[in-house]
């Protein structure tokens, strides 16, 4: 059992993601986080002293209620993992998205909370771009009205010639 703790405290403090472990059963501190890597320090802005025993709600947008934490424990339970997107609060206020994946490991005889986070704003920007990218694309590619001049000049010999009153109508070998 020993070689099983350190590798995963080994694992625990490598990993490139956040990792909290969060005691959802403590009568003094609703969810309060018993551990965490240095990941989550940083990422939350707050030293690993500041974080440890102090209510996972220090990162959350609002307080959990006692019947919320109790519903989300029973949704970790029955899926084995939970994957979800959220927002943390950072240390300095500013607020963030972050994708969260929880389950429970039973650790020193106690059932505790493993949260994995990932910061994703990056990712949200990336989207945000994209999003409007696609949006601009659409705008600059729509295809002409249905309102077409009946008649337009069409440079083959310097002739006028006659092209349909709808352009879905048009056919290029018609007009070269």
């Amino acid at each position: 059992m020993h070689e099983s703790e350190q590798r995963f405290r080994h694992l625990f403090v490598a990993s490139p993601d956040a990792l909290m472990l969060i005691d959802p059963s403590d009568p003094a501190v609703d969810w309060p986080i018993v551990d965490c890597n240095e990941i989550a320090c940083q990422m939350n802005g707050y030293t690993h002293e500041e974080l440890i025993g102090k209510s996972i709600d220090i990162l959350n947008i609002t307080k959990g209620t006692p019947q919320e934490r109790a519903a989300y424990l029973e949704r970790i339970r029955r899926s084995g993992v939970l994957h979800l997107e959220s927002f943390h609060r950072h240390r300095d206020g500013h607020i963030y998205p972050v994708e969260i994946s929880t389950s429970i490991v039973t650790f020193n005889g106690r059932e505790l909370v493993l949260g994995i986070d990932r910061d994703i704003t990056e990712r949200k920007q990336a989207e945000k771009t994209l999003s409007k990218g696609q949006t601009s694309s659409k705008r600059s590619t729509k295809l002409p009205s249905k309102s077409m001049p009946r008649w337009i000049w069409i440079p083959c010999f310097g002739l006028s010639c006659s092209a349909p009153h709808h352009w879905s109508e048009w056919k290029a070998a018609d007009y070269i």
